[in-house]
Order: C-alpha cells, then sequence, then structure tokens
C-alpha cells in the first residue's frame, strides 16, 4: 500500500521525462512534421527512398543549396565527380547528414528538410510519394496492409459504410465499394490510405472501426498498441508502475477532481498489486481475451492495468469490483469500498461548476459512440448524483452500460456519454420511450451515435440506429469464410518455421488445434447457411400464406358486400310492397267511410225532415 502511494506521488506531482519517439496527438490531427534527424548512416537509406520514387538526381545542385550547402562545397563536389550525377547525389547528401555548411539553419538532415528541398526544385510526386512512406500514421498502416486485407476480404461494405458514417470516406467511394464487389477491398485500403496520410487521427479511428468486427478485431488492436507507442493524447499523463514501464491515464486539472484521479489510481495499483502473478495469468488472460503474443512483449500485470485504467471510470469501478470476485481476492474488498464512499460523498457533495471539462472517463474515438445531451438547468444546482440519475432515467437497466465522459457548459450544460456502439437501437428505443420524463428533466436535445433522437421538442426517425446495429450483428455473423482463410494463412506462416508450438506439453501440436477451429468454424458456416436457407423458405412460405389468406379476405369481403346488397335491395323491395298494401287498404277503408258518412247525413237528413213534419203539425216553429 505504501509503495503504491508513493509510487502514485511521483506520477502526480513530478515532470516524467517523454521520450524522443513520442508524438503529441494534436487536436485537429493533421499530417505530423518528420523532424526525427537523419544520422550518417542512414545515407543508403535516404538514396534508395530518392531512388523508389524515381528522383535520380535531376537539379542536383539546387536540391543541395536548398538543404542548406553551400557553392563553394557543391562546386567541390561537381569537380570531383564531372558528369557523374549519381555520385554528386550521395556527396551532396553525404555533407547534408554531416550537418555541414548552413544546415542547421536550414532544420537539419531530417526527412522534412529533404521533402522541403524536393518541392522547392518542382519534385512535388517524389515529395508527396516519400512523405506517405514515411509518415508515422502511414508507416503503421503500411506495416498491418497484408493482415488487414487478407482480414476484410469479401465484406468490406461493412467496414466502408461505418467509414462513411464517420465521415471518413464520400458517398461515391462507398458506392464504388459496394458496386465494384471484386475490387471492393482495394478500393477501401486505398482510401483509407489516403486519409491515413491527411490525418494522422485517422488511422486511429479506423483501427477502432476494426475492432467492432470479429475477423478483425485481432489486428485492430496489434494497430491501436503500435498507434500508442508513436503517439500520445495530450489529454493524458505518464505514471510509472514498476522500472522504465509507464501508462498513461486521463489528466484532470481541478484539485478536488485531480485529487480524486490520484485515489482512483492508487486503488487500481493497490488492488492489481494484490493478484498473484504467474499464477492467476491465465485466469486473466481468458477473463480478458489478452492475446498470448503479447505476452512476450508486454507483462500481463502491465496489460491488465491498461485494461482497468480503460474500463474503469473516476466514478464507476465495476470492472475492478469483478475481477477481484472472479479471482477471490478478499484482501481488495476494503479498498474498494473505501473508494466507493469517497465516489458516492464526492458525487452528492461536489457542485457540477467544478467538474465542467473535466476527464471522468476516456473519449470516445467513434462518433457513432458518443452520447449528446444538451439540459436546460443551471449548473451550479447540479451534481454528479443528479447526472446519474439522469442516465439511469434516460437508459433504464441499460445505464451501466453507458460511461460518463464530460460535462461541457453552453448555454444551460452539455453531457458526453460513451456506450457501445452495438447498444445502439436498445439505448435510442429506451430513450424515446422515457421522452416524456426526460423533457421534464430539462432535456432539449439528445444524439445517440449517428442518430438525432430529440430536438426541438420533436422526437426524429430512430430507424438508423437500429441499421447500424444490425450492421454490426449481420457481419460477425458473416466472417467465418474470412476466418478459416485467415487461419489457413497464418498455418502456412508456421508450416514455413518448421517449428510446431506445443501446448501446456500435451502433445497436441498447433496444427490439430488450428485443424480443429477450422472444422468447427466450417461446421457453424454450414449451420449458418442450413438455418439462413430455412430461414428463406420459411418466410417464403409465410409470405405465400400471407397472399392466399389477403385473397380469401377480399374474395369473402367481396361476397359479403354482394350479399348485403341483395338483402338490402330485397328489403327496400318489400318495404315499399308493403307500404303499398297498406295505402290500398287503408285507402278501401276510407271510401268505406266515406260511404258510411254519405248515409248518415242521409238518415241525418230524414230525421229532420221528419221532425219538421212533426212541428208543423202540432203548430209549432221548426226546430233549426
Amino acid at each position: 500500500m505504501i509503495l503504491s502511494v508513493v509510487i502514485c506521488i511521483l506520477c502526480f506531482f513530478s515532470a516524467t521525462a517523454s521520450q524522443s519517439a513520442i508524438v503529441p496527438e494534436k487536436e485537429s490531427g493533421g499530417r505530423v512534421p518528420l523532424e526525427d534527424q537523419l544520422k550518417l548512416g542512414e545515407l543508403q537509406l535516404t538514396l534508395n527512398t530518392l531512388k523508389k520514387y524515381y528522383y535520380k538526381g535531376r537539379n542536383w545542385q539546387s536540391l543541395c543549396l536548398a538543404l542548406g550547402l553551400t557553392d563553394d562545397t557543391i562546386g567541390v563536389i561537381e569537380t570531383n565527380h564531372i558528369k557523374n550525377v549519381e555520385r554528386c547525389l550521395r556527396e551532396c547528401l553525404s555533407s547534408w547528414l554531416r550537418k555541414e555548411d548552413l544546415v542547421n539553419e536550414t532544420g537539419g538532415p531530417n526527412w522534412e528538410t529533404l521533402l522541403n528541398a524536393l518541392r522547392s526544385i518542382g519534385e512535388n510526386a517524389a515529395a508527396e510519394d516519400i512523405d506517405k512512406e514515411k509518415q508515422p500514421a502511414c508507416f503503421i498502416f503500411n506495416k498491418f496492409h497484408k493482415r488487414i486485407f487478407s482480414s476484410i476480404r469479401g465484406y468490406p461494405e461493412a467496414i466502408a459504410t461505418l467509414l462513411h458514417k464517420e465521415e471518413m470516406i464520400s458517398d461515391k467511394v462507398l458506392k464504388r465499394i459496394e458496386t465494384n464487389k471484386g475490387m471492393g477491398t482495394d478500393i477501401l485500403l486505398d482510401e483509407v490510405h489516403k486519409i491515413v496520410y491527411k490525418n494522422y487521427k485517422n488511422v486511429k479511428k479506423f483501427a477502432v472501426i476494426l475492432k467492432k468486427f470479429t475477423t478483425t478485431e485481432l489486428v485492430g488492436k496489434s494497430i491501436l498498441l503500435e498507434y500508442g507507442k508513436k503517439f500520445t493524447d495530450e489529454e493524458t499523463e505518464s505514471v510509472d508502475i514498476a522500472g522504465a514501464v509507464k501508462i498513461r491515464i486521463p489528466r484532470n486539472y481541478e484539485p478536488k477532481f485531480k485529487e480524486l484521479r490520484f485515489l482512483w489510481w492508487t486503488t487500481i495499483l493497490d488492488v492489481v498489486n494484490l493478484i498473484k502473478f504467474p499464477a492467476s495469468q491465465e485466469k486473466l488472460m481468458d477473463y480478458f481475451f489478452i492475446d498470448s503474443k503479447f505476452v512476450g512483449e508486454k507483462p500481463v500485470k502491465e496489460s491488465v492495468l491498461n485494461i482497468m485504467k480503460d474500463k474503469c471510470s473516476l466514478i464507476d469501478i465495476t470492472t475492478l469490483e469483478e475481477i477481484i470476485r472472479y479471482l477471490e481476492i478478499q484482501e481488495a474488498k476494503p479498498i474498494i469500498k473505501r473508494y466507493k464512499k469517497m465516489v458516492e460523498e464526492f458525487c452528492k457533495d461536489v457542485s457540477l461548476r467544478f467538474g465542467l471539462n473535466e476527464t471522468i472517463y476516456k473519449h470516445p474515438i467513434l462518433k457513432g459512440e458518443r452520447i449528446t445531451i444538451e439540459v436546460n438547468r443551471k449548473v451550479d444546482d447540479n451534481t454528479l448524483n443528479d447526472i446519474e440519475d439522469l442516465l439511469q432515467i434516460a437508459f433504464e437497466n441499460y445505464f451501466f452500460s453507458v460511461k460518463l465522459v464530460t460535462i461541457r457548459e453552453s448555454n444551460s450544460f452539455i453531457i458526453i456519454c460513451s456506450f457501445p456502439l452495438i447498444l445502439t437501437d436498445v439505448l435510442t428505443a429506451t430513450a424515446v420511450k422515457n421522452i416524456e420524463a426526460l423533457k421534464q428533466k430539462g432535456i432539449q436535445q439528445l444524439t445517440i451515435g449517428y442518430v438525432n433522437v430529440y430536438s426541438h421538442g420533436k422526437v426524429h426517425d430512430t430507424q438508423e440506429s437500429r441499421n447500424v446495429s444490425d450492421l454490426i450483428r449481420k457481419s460477425q455473423l458473416q466472417v467465418s469464410m474470412v476466418q478459416m482463410e485467415a487461419i489457413r494463412h497464418y498455418i502456412e506462416e508456421k508450416s514455413a518455421e518448421r517449428n510446431p508450438i506445443v501446448i501446456k506439453d500435451s502433445g497436441i501440436t498447433y496444427y490439430w488445434i488450428s485443424a480443429l477451429i477450422v472444422i468447427c468454424v466450417t461446421t457453424f458456416a454450414l449451420l449458418y447457411l442450413m438455418a439462413d436457407k430455412n430461414y428463406k423458405s420459411i418466410m417464403e412460405k409465410l409470405s405465400s400464406n400471407t397472399d392466399k389468406i389477403e385473397r380469401l379476405q377480399s374474395s369473402t369481403s367481396e361476397t359479403m358486400d354482394q350479399q348485403l346488397k341483395t338483402l338490402s335491395e330485397d328489403t327496400e323491395t318489400r318495404l315499399l310492397s308493403f307500404k303499398k298494401e297498406i295505402l290500398r287498404e287503408n285507402s278501401k277503408s276510407f271510401l268505406g267511410l266515406e260511404e258510411s258518412l254519405a248515409q248518415c247525413q242521409e238518415k241525418i237528413k230524414e230525421l229532420h225532415d221528419e221532425v219538421t213534419e212533426h212541428f208543423r203539425k202540432e203548430r209549432l216553429a221548426p226546430i233549426m
């Protein structure tokens, strides 16, 4: 424990010497100046490089002047080797590498100075080709070109699609890759080489995309390993763990966060120091899928530390807890408990104002793995606990897969998180489901990966999220043939070495293991194809039955409509007939009634006449 604290104090509060081979990452990317000094022993390398790109000494005098040699030196070289351009160029470059005359004033003997000199005499094509070869990122890409080609051959469209979504290749290039099936891989790698030359950070993005697919995962990791040796992130700082071994961890600036970062690294180091190496080495390699070929050049302990600092955020050390449970390290539990208690108090008490622009978790390389949430609330009224509550409301059970990266201030504040690309669809669907609750929390805009989910009070179309996740899953199922080709290639290499690798002295050679892998992969491929065929057959039958049902439904509907129409017409006819019959009967009754009334009137008249006659006889006045 004391040793770990001492080491961390030295790491955080003392400056460490930087290595000349490491190039700090620039925020904007671009090309890297090739300013490493060349030595006299690299004369032949320089000549071979110039010859490789078709510069054989034309205008060598002007080239020498541009490199910083004087007229006197050039005159001596020309006199000593009359009309021998090749020898004159050699002597010129030799004087340049020895830093004669004004060479130091022009930048010294390095590739950058030579490229500028070539451009000054009109040799732009040679300068650009040499630059593409010597750029560190291009060198890394060229080093792994064959492995990349064999890994992605057969399905470059998936990788090209992600590159397009990251705005690294154009619509035109993507269409060319999709339409030229046989040449798709060549077109893709040519384009990647161009974008890597324009911006060295693109090789890192490309490697991260390769890691998303099963067959290209290993080569992606290898590229990132080489990239880490050459470039460093300016937002990280180097810490010593043992001797000359250094690990880079995120840098914090605000005192409260800097103190917590110190405790974070101390906790990780203390826990890893409790792991018994090499007794637990194999279990750790299995748990983290560490490739055995890296063990020779990098200790497993260093690999585990790198994984821990990449997977554990400042406020979430779940991975460390899982390792403790997996290896049953009881002594580490109090260390974890102590740190979690400090984090709980920190998140509850420290205002969000102190955390603005501080790094809580490593920034995602891909735009597709970034969540951006704009919240219309005051920074000073919130803490990290409030941010975690908001994320839990948004993503529910998937909250644990979302890592808080940093918080930035705008009109209100913006939350930036990181998440696995394959979870794009489920995170989007969950957020849309909870959008009303998020609106109550003051959310103004929500972007998940490539999808603008919500803005200006409107939920947008989220079909793109399903497309991205389906792309990854589909590609993971379509790798069998490429895997077999890669395994075959690897077996051929090992066969050429005539040095079979024996595993655990069991007598089973690497070749047999590889053969078993090929058989398993082939079986998986056949099962997948059979399942796919059966699935298509079922879908065709289902589609056929659906058509029949629709036709039957349509026929039934038409028959019912016709029957209803006929019934309606029949009913209407009957009603009309019934109405006429009633009217006819009523008419007869009315005529009979009129006749009866006429008879009554006649009777009344007769009675009236009789009464009148009676009163007349009785000499009375008639009753009117």
